[in-house]
């Protein structure tokens, strides 16, 4: 039962013919199919990859393999999914159903070939042997070259397949048309300033169109400046340039540029292409002026707003910042070819100089007088004394020490009067510590006392010191400066035998 099988399936593929159609090919073994097992894949050769419509190819495909060794044939990939040369056969991998296939050479006609049936079995493998026809095809045909790039400086050396060479040139529309005998053609596109283009056509029947491009072998080079290069010099490679557009030869060049004083320059090395390139030759750099808000800058004579960048700089600026109320501040910067400088100033209050003349009150020296004159340090001098006296007729003497030294009269038991002597003198620095905060420390020389008066038996008085200080005396004062008015407050401490301190105010004014 197997066997008659196989002998139907047989019977049924050897009746496949092929019609053909434009020219006589030789088909020198019939179509038959063989199981796949027997088509002996090479491991290296999978039967199908990819994807067809979202699928996996291998489940649409049947192997059609075909010998032929040619290796100039192609298939129509409208036809089919993929195609193999292997060792004198054509492996050609086709759609389930298909019912024609297209040969196609240089030299020939395309060869289609139509299937009586359609190849349905996937399981299967198709095999056939044919050759081409023992004659070429002959006739003449079109071809039409165009080539935007270099147009009509363009010539085209057209060589056949028996080696004969032809020159040709494209019209003002950049096109070149020309009947030639079918065959196989190289040919070569040369133009100044541009890479050879080389290339094949083949002419076989229909008109052929080649369209073509040159790389050119010469780029624009882009030498972007400003005005510091503008008036200096620029060179490529040596040679003096400019500003500008401007041919060169494709490849490195060396760009380089000089102020005209020659102290500042820049150089870039440029890969130049076909397709252009740009070298930034600028030299100039920026500054930008920071300061107090509501300041004015200067920059070499010109007025500027606090924040604003000044472009296109280059070599040594002087400048200056002022607001009113503070101390102006001048300043100098030197930009570097492409320095970005940012000039930061800040300003201290304006100080002016004040001189002050104080009123000063102490409980043992009411009258007293401080002058001094300051900006941020100055210096200071003050005086103050006073004798007061004290009406103490009637009153007893006192047994206290300190009214009455030893060797004082005794005839008399009643003081007439005392006197409380203190003055003094001191000089030192004056310190500004805020706009409206000063300080003085002074040093000096003083002396304190009381005075006593009794009558002497001559009728006349006679005065005594029970108590008297004198020796280094030193000072400290605190300033309030409200405007141009002055309150002060300080203390004052004698150094003697022992000490004695007295607090004391003033007040006053500035100018």
């Amino acid at each position: 039962m197997k066997k008659l099988l196989s002998l139907v399936v047989m019977a049924v593929f050897s009746c496949l013919a092929f019609a053909q159609s434009d020219r006589e090919m030789t088909v020198k073994e019939p179509l038959t199919p063989q199981p796949q097992a027997a088509a002996q894949y090479d491991s290296s050769t999978p039967r199908m990859t990819g994807k067809k419509k979202g699928k996996p190819v291998g489940d649409d495909a049947v192997l059609l393999r075909i010998s032929l060794p040619d290796q100039q044939v192609t298939f129509d990939e409208k036809q089919v999914f993929s195609y193999q040369y292997k060792s004198g056969e054509w492996w050609v991998y086709m759609p389930i159903k298909s019912k024609k296939i297209e040969i196609k050479h240089p030299t020939f006609y395309p060869l289609t070939y139509t299937f009586d049936n359609p190849l349905t079995d996937k399981k299967m493998v198709y095999r056939m042997t044919i050759g081409l026809p023992a004659d070429k095809n002959t006739g003449r045909a079109y071809v039409t070259m165009t080539c935007q790039s270099a147009g009509s400086n363009a010539i085209i050396l057209v060589k056949d397949e028996n080696g004969k060479q032809e020159q040709y040139k494209f019209d003002d529309k950049n096109q070149w048309q020309e009947n030639l005998p079918y065959g196989q053609y190289e040919y070569t596109i040369k133009a100044e300033g541009f890479q050879d283009n080389k290339g094949t056509f083949v002419l076989v029947g229909p008109p052929v169109n080649v369209p073509v491009h040159l790389a050119s072998v010469m780029g624009m080079l882009t030498i972007e400046t400003d005005d510091w290069g503008s008036e200096g010099q620029i060179t490529v490679d040596g040679e003096v340039a400019s500003a500008g557009e401007f041919s060169y030869p494709v490849g490195r060049h060396l760009v380089r540029c000089v102020d005209k004083s020659g102290v500042y320059s820049k150089e870039q090395y440029v890969d130049l292409t076909h397709e252009g390139a740009t070298a930034d030759m600028r030299l100039g750099g920026t500054i930008t002026l920071r300061g107090p808000k509501g300041g004015r800058m200067t920059l070499n004579g010109t007025t500027y707003d606090e924040g604003v960048v000044v472009r296109n700089v280059l070599g040594s600026y002087t400048g200056s910042v002022s607001k009113s109320g503070y101390d102006s501040k001048s300043f100098t910067r030197v930009v570097n070819v492409n320095e970005a400088v940012d000039i930061s100033q800040h300003l201290k209050r304006t100080v002016n100089n004040q001189t002050f003349f104080e009123y000063l009150f102490s409980p043992k020296a009411p009258l007293g007088v401080y002058i001094g004159t300051c900006k941020r340090f100055g210096w200071g001098i003050s005086m103050k004394g006073s004798i007061r006296s004290i009406d103490r007729s009637g009153e007893k003497k006192s047994s206290d020490k300190n009214n009455y030294y030893e060797g004082m009269p005794s005839t008399s038991d009643y003081e007439n009067s005392r006197s409380d002597l203190r003055y003094a003198f001191t000089t030192g620095p004056l310190f500004r510590i805020t706009h409206w905060l000063y300080m003085s420390i002074e040093g000096g020389y003083g002396k304190y006392g009381n005075l006593y008066s009794v009558d002497n038996s001559a009728g006349g008085k006679d005065y005594y010191y029970p108590r008297y200080l004198k020796g280094f005396e030193a000072d400290a004062m605190v300033h309030v400066r409200i405007k141009n008015f002055l309150l002060s407050g300080g203390y004052s401490m004698l150094f003697a035998d022992e000490t004695f301190g007295d607090f004391s105010v003033g007040i006053g004014f500035s100018f």
